[in-house]
């Protein structure tokens, strides 16, 4: 069989180690840089549609690491469903994708202003990163009956800013390999209850995770 070496393995939906959690981060931050620059190869060559879709793959190859990231420590089995149900869904890794653009744009200066610039101003932005990566795919058949064909949606102008936030979201993943001991110091520090501003502070700026806790 042409394919026979390449076999599918079952998931796994059962509870994660430290270690695996570091793992996953990793894998995921890899397969996303190299999705962002098959997106960049496409768009050199003038292939829009593709490049635009193949950056929004990316961004939600990048969006995995917030979900691996909020693991729920100590979790019960319905927590652990959830989780897993984050995981694999679409919306949930497309969160921060518009971040780099409201930073700009908005210049908040407060976590609070910025989560009042992502709700107010960009209310549907989960949506419409699934959205356009499904536009640059398929060609589909809309309203009275006509037809919608990615090369005549997709332009090089939404190209080339898909690519740019996958490139800014990238900045992510170029931080330092990800860790058991810093998965399990992050761990500790969530768990507590009296968890202070600066220690928190301390460890975003050991790290430079600005998604990790969400009290700051």
């Amino acid at each position: 069989m042409l394919f026979g070496s390449i076999q599918s393995k079952p998931v796994y939906r059962a509870k994660l180690s430290a270690a695996q959690l570091a793992d996953g981060i990793n894998s995921c931050r890899d397969n996303a840089v190299r999705l962002l620059n098959d997106a960049k190869l496409l768009l050199a060559h003038g292939r829009w549609p593709s490049a635009a879709s193949i950056a929004a793959l990316a961004m939600e190859e990048f969006g995995k690491e917030k979900v691996l990231r909020n693991y729920p420590v100590n979790c019960s089995e319905q927590e652990l469903k959830k989780f897993w149900r984050s995981f694999k869904d679409h919306k949930e890794k497309n969160e921060f994708w518009i971040l780099p653009l409201a930073l700009s744009i908005y210049k908040p200066k407060s976590q609070i202003e910025l989560l009042n610039v992502m709700t107010q101003e960009f209310p549907d932005h989960k949506e419409t990163l699934d959205w356009l990566k499904q536009l640059g795919l398929y060609a589909d058949c809309v309203e009275k009956g006509s037809w919608l064909v990615p090369s005549a949606e997709i332009d090089e102008f939404h190209a080339t800013k898909l690519v740019e936030l996958a490139d800014l979201m990238a900045g992510t993943g170029k931080r330092p390999i990800t860790t058991e001991a810093q998965i399990k110091e992050m761990q500790v520090l969530v768990l507590k209850d009296d968890l202070t501003v600066a220690e928190a502070q301390n460890f975003q700026d050991v790290y430079g995770h600005k998604d990790v806790l969400p009290i700051i």
